[in-house]
């Protein structure tokens, strides 16, 4: 059974746990098959209670981010690595309908 499920704004969402993890599934747009759109290909969302101090540690060591954003449910930021996979960083949700 998810943990949560809800919507981030226009997108569905789905929440698991697994094996210590917190896994979230977001419904992709109708027609995307294909990966290189970074907008909707998987990619990896660690949580913290503490996201302003853990971007401030990472903007310090030099990691380009794109700042901290807000959606319907919770505040992040995103980054990429050097092949050029995104990675997040999210707050933890906050209750949605």
């Amino acid at each position: 059974e998810p943990l949560r499920v809800g919507a981030d704004g226009d997108h569905r969402i789905a929440t698991y746990a697994m094996g210590g993890l917190v896994i979230s599934l977001w419904e992709l747009p109708a027609g995307c098959h294909d990966r290189p759109n970074t907008d909707v290909c998987p990619y990896p969302v660690f949580v913290t209670d503490e996201l302003a101090p853990a971007h401030d540690v990472l903007v310090s060591k030099g990691l380009r981010t794109t700042g901290i954003r807000q959606s319907a449910v919770t505040r992040f930021f995103q980054t990429e690595d050097l092949d050029g996979n995104r990675w997040e960083f999210s707050e933890t949700f906050w209750e949605s309908e």
